[in-house]
């Protein structure tokens, strides 16, 4: 077989090179069309890529300045309060209002203060920490050169061994005259930025990082391959490019072979956002195409339908172009819709153009409805001059942005919400016009609980220098953590010398006769190892004199979600009111004599009395009328109740006067002995009596417990409703370090204006031919109490029953 070009005759030839002159102009023209298309579509993404990382260092920067802002302002609050206080207060106190504020700020990891020398005072964070910064750079700037804030890093941080690294944020502490306090310092987590760094982004930045004034790293997007403290002159994607040193007026673009780089000044920090952009993931794609557009003209040549099929994938390739674009926008909106922030877009007039889901929220409203609307119209009246000034500098280009604190009127109901607000102007091109772009946070939470908190810690600070009570704040292990000015009164002691010091060791050492108080005995130390609250009504501290300082006090633990955190003692100086006690003691001791020895005289000639009436009434007996007999039957009876009415008497009087000494007993034995006495009275009337709970173990007279017990239910039996059966319930519990033990029944009642009265001496509420007896067993109960040192009282409703409860001390 003979192989060959086809033969061709002059109209077939005529029409073929009509056909590939046709063909070749299409293709001609095609190819002329692909590459004009390939180059406005390079152009587009090029300029959209440019615009979009402008866009993200406008917006990362002001969220690095947010950032920055927010510790600031907690820093100069804290300056502020201080400059006025002219001092530093305790380390206690200082590192409470250090914890309050850092609540706030997630992208702190603590707050510390220094005094003037460079010493540490207080630490969020640590409550044992100690250090001296006296020699480093951020401390001398503040005291030497004076200036009011410094922010520097990366630094390692401190009272940590890991090797991590943080940014130290500070400010000076100034009096009122200007002389020098110390500096505050806040440190902050490079990790906060490089967490809100790293998101999607298929145009291909590479990296967002924060520098310094120097150049230096200090947070990035990838710190694995871009570490920390490493220049920027060492990055790959800069090589070509040159940052000036001079502070930057908006932002700087920088364009070079390899690399597309915005980069934004931060406003009041001598820190800038980078964000650089590689351009070879870009052009990968147009590499791609021009290499396919050589093979579509080469086969061009060949067949048309190569041509198509070349314009096939030309419009594929568009479209993935296309589709990256679609993606970065999907990713920005992602970011405008569902920030938290507020986001505002209006024309030069100040009209809004667009919102975010965010600002119309803030605002009780929607997009649409907001639309339109002058951004000026929504402002609270007295900020409305402020917020136009600053928009028309903007306008004028006289500033590249600006950040304002303002109100913001709800369309809903009309209240106010406080606002921070960045806006700076965007050019989209020389055809368009300028847009201007604010973002908007809602502080008014921040601020108000700034406020409530500021009133809060005025408050408890004028409760605590004002209050008469002395008040010591303890730590876990006992050392004393706060001391208000009571306190320093009554010991003696300025605060700074007890802050730190063990409360023992300084003020609870010795008893009041002179013995070591050992710790284990301490009450204020069981407190802490218990969590149980305690109340001493007389113990002894020592002041600075060495002085015995008697006192009564009350401690109270401190709890949290971990434990113990520590403890508050609350005291008093009693020495007035031992010396009334003892005045007291020594007028009733006198009062007991009296009627123990008027008593125990009239007892004789009373028996005398009774005796020769009774012999009186025997000798005359049938001799006299019926009324001298019955006067002689008055006599007798009188005098016989006059003599157990001064029977009475001499056991009142011998409650302190005979009483046996106080030994730790268990109740359960002077109960028995008290219900051995009432059985018969108990079995007579059928009662029903229980004890419903173990008595405990007290330190009493055991005796005078069987009595009190056996008054109380004697009480009950006689007292009882004769109706139903007496039934008589016993119970014992432990309530704030006192011992209560309740004697129930179900008796006739007592009405609430007798509840006084029935514990007075001869006080009777019924005659003795209903109830007899003199009025005295209850006024014994009450004294008996009272020896121990406890109360009686009683709660009861007439015809239903009565509950008598005793408290005695624990422990």
């Amino acid at each position: 077989m003979k192989l060959g070009f086809p033969r061709f005759n002059r109209t077939s030839l005529t029409f073929f090179l009509l056909a590939a002159f046709g063909a070749g102009m299409a293709t001609a023209a095609l190819i002329g069309l692909l590459l004009s298309d390939i180059s406005r579509q390079k152009r587009e993404v090029f300029e959209k890529a440019r615009q979009t990382i402008e866009f993200k260092a406008k917006l990362m920067g002001d969220h690095a300045t947010h950032a920055f802002e927010a510790i600031d302002l907690i820093l100069f609050s804290l300056a502020t309060d201080l400059k006025h206080l002219g001092a530093i207060p305790g380390a206690d106190q200082i590192r409470n209002r250090l914890h309050e504020r850092i609540l706030f700020l997630p992208q702190a990891t603590t707050l510390a203060i220094y005094d003037a020398r460079g010493r540490l005072v207080a630490d969020a964070k640590r409550l044992d920490a100690d250090e001296n910064v006296s020699d480093q750079a951020f401390f001398r700037r503040h005291a030497a050169d004076g200036i009011l804030f410094h922010l520097e890093g990366p630094q390692p941080r401190r009272f940590d061994a890991s090797g991590r690294v943080s940014l130290r944020l500070s400010r000076l502490l100034s009096r009122a005259d200007g002389s020098f306090l110390g500096v505050l310092l806040a440190e902050i987590d490079p990790g906060y930025f490089r967490s809100f760094y790293r998101e999607d982004d298929p145009l291909g930045v590479d990296e967002v990082i924060l520098l310094d004034a120097e150049g230096r790293i200090l947070a990035s997007e990838q710190a694995e391959t871009l570490q920390i403290g490493r220049h920027a002159s060492e990055i790959p994607a800069l090589s070509g490019l040159v940052l000036p040193n001079r502070p930057l007026s908006g932002l700087l673009r920088l364009e070079s072979e390899q690399t597309i780089a915005v980069v934004q000044q931060l406003s009041n920090f001598s820190l800038r956002i980078a964000v650089l952009l590689d351009k070879s993931k870009l052009q990968a794609t147009w590499r791609q195409t021009s290499h396919e557009t050589g093979l579509v003209i080469v086969g061009a040549g060949v067949i048309y339908l190569c041509a198509m099929v070349l314009i096939a994938l030309l419009l594929q390739r568009r479209q993935a172009a296309e589709e990256a674009l679609r993606i970065s926008e999907a990713n920005l909106r992602a970011i405008h819709d569902n920030t938290d922030i507020g986001i505002v877009r209006t024309d030069q007039a100040g009209h809004i153009l667009a919102v975010n889901p965010a600002f119309a929220k803030m605002l009780g409203s929607s997009c649409g409805e907001l639309g339109g609307r002058s951004i000026f119209s929504l402002s609270h009246p007295d900020d409305q001059s402020d917020g136009q000034a600053k928009f028309k500098e903007l306008q004028s280009g006289q500033i590249g942005k600006y950040n304002l604190e303002k109100r913001y009127r709800r369309l809903d109901n009309g209240a106010y919400v406080h606002v921070r607000i960045s806006a700076f102007l965007v050019k989209p091109g020389d055809s368009l016009p300028q847009l201007t772009f604010a973002m908007v946070e809602d502080i008014t939470d921040a601020k108000r609980a700034k406020d409530t908190i500021e009133a809060l810690l005025r408050r408890s600070q004028l409760i605590l220098s004002t209050i008469g009570e002395g008040i010591l704040g303890l730590d876990a292990s006992g050392r004393i953590a706060f001391v208000n000015p009571a306190a320093e009164a009554l010991l003696g002691y300025a605060a700074k010398d007890m802050i730190g010091k063990s409360s023992h060791t300084l003020v609870h050492h010795h008893r009041s006769d002179g013995q070591i108080h050992d710790i284990s005995d301490c009450h204020i130390h069981a407190v802490l190892s218990d969590g149980n609250p305690r109340q001493t009504i007389r113990d002894t501290f020592w002041n600075k004199d060495g002085a015995a300082v008697p006192v009564e006090y009350v401690a109270t633990p401190m709890r949290s979600e971990t434990g113990i955190e520590g403890a508050v003692v609350a005291f008093r100086n009693i020495k007035n009111r031992l010396e009334s006690e003892s005045e007291i003691m020594r007028s009733n001791a006198e009062l007991e004599q009296f009627a123990y020895a008027v008593s125990h005289d009239l007892q004789e000639p009373l028996r005398m009395v009774a005796s020769y009436v009774q012999l009186l009434g025997r000798r005359y007996s049938g001799k006299l009328d019926e009324d001298a007999n019955t006067f002689i039957g008055f006599a007798v009876d009188g005098a016989k109740r006059m003599q157990q009415m001064i029977t009475d008497l001499l056991d009142y009087s011998r409650i302190q006067r005979k009483g046996n000494p106080m030994v730790p007993i268990s109740l359960d034995e002077p109960m028995n002995e008290a219900l051995k006495n009432l059985d018969l009275a108990i079995g007579e009337c059928k009662a029903k009596l229980e004890i419903k709970s173990a008595l405990p173990v007290v330190t009493a007279d055991a005796a005078q417990m069987s009595r009190l017990f056996q008054n109380l239910i004697g009480n009950a039996l006689k007292y009882r409703d004769k109706q139903r059966i007496p039934a008589i319930s016993i119970k014992a519990r432990m309530q704030d370090g006192w011992h209560i033990i309740s004697i129930a029944d179900n008796g006739i009642g007592i009405a609430p204006q007798y509840f006084d009265r029935i514990f007075q001496i001869f006080q009777r509420l019924h005659s003795r031919a209903d109830y007899p007896g003199t009025g005295v067993g209850l006024a014994i109960c009450r004294r008996i109490v009272e020896r121990h040192g406890g109360k009686i009282w009683l709660e009861s409703q007439p015809g239903k029953g009565s509950v008598f409860y005793v408290s005695l001390p624990a422990g």
